[in-house]
């Protein structure tokens, strides 16, 4: 008996068939890693069946109601969709409650904006916040496609949002201090000499005043959302 065409493929159930019938451009990270790892178990069967051939994507893709060039670069990503796998695996291991955390990959990304904008002293309010989870999250949304929460709803990156964000990370609003007179005028004398002698070069309607003693940065706050300490 001549073998099949093409591999006959395990069943799978209704969920997983339901994803691979949205449009691609709805498929969140979970169900692309999903589709990855159905056509792994796909090919399995079609080296089984079919010997010194490789399996074709063509077949697949159509079985799976998808572009060729769309599963190719799926498998491309492999390796970028299963870091975010293990990333939320180290993660649940550290904090509770993660699955009332529906956006958690876009949350990891932000508080690594956070602790780069604080280890540059650079005072970050809840409105930044938000506003850094959104371009987060579109970027992300762009890349790897969109996320939901258990009700299939996207996120809105409201302040209930942040005030929740801040709770579970215990990330609080701290005041910030270091003052003009506290600086070492000595030590920092060289490096002002430089600055000045290439002011210089520029006339005054020219040079912008951010030292804090000036109007410019007196605008900043001196309160900023940070780690707890």
């Amino acid at each position: 008996m001549p073998p099949p065409s093409r591999p006959i493929l395990p069943a799978t159930d209704a969920a997983s068939q339901g994803a691979t019938k949205k449009r691609v451009a709805e498929l969140n990270w979970q169900e692309k890693l999903d589709l990855i790892y159905k056509w792994d178990a796909w090919s399995a069967k079609w080296r089984q069946f079919i010997e010194n051939t490789e399996p074709q994507m063509s077949v697949f893709a159509k079985e799976h109601n998808i572009r060729v060039s769309y599963l190719k670069g799926l498998v491309e990503r492999r390796e970028s969709l299963e870091a975010i796998t293990r990333t939320l695996s180290g993660a649940t291991e550290k904090r509770h409650r993660l699955v009332d955390r529906p956006f958690l990959p876009v949350e990891n990304i932000v508080k690594q904006w956070l602790r780069y904008f604080r280890d540059r002293l650079i005072p970050i309010d809840i409105t930044i916040l938000r506003l850094l989870a959104n371009d987060v999250y579109n970027t992300w949304e762009s890349a790897i496609g969109p996320l939901t929460d258990n009700k299939g709803n996207p996120p809105s990156w409201s302040e209930k949002w942040a005030h929740n964000f801040m709770v579970h990370w215990d990330i609080h609003y701290y005041k910030m201090v270091g003052e003009a007179s506290s600086v070492d005028l000595e030590a920092i004398g060289p490096e002002v000499q430089k600055i000045m002698e290439r002011l210089d070069r520029y006339e005054l309607d020219d040079i912008y005043n951010c030292d804090e003693s000036g109007l410019y940065l007196k605008w900043m706050s001196h309160w900023t959302l940070d780690y707890l300490k």
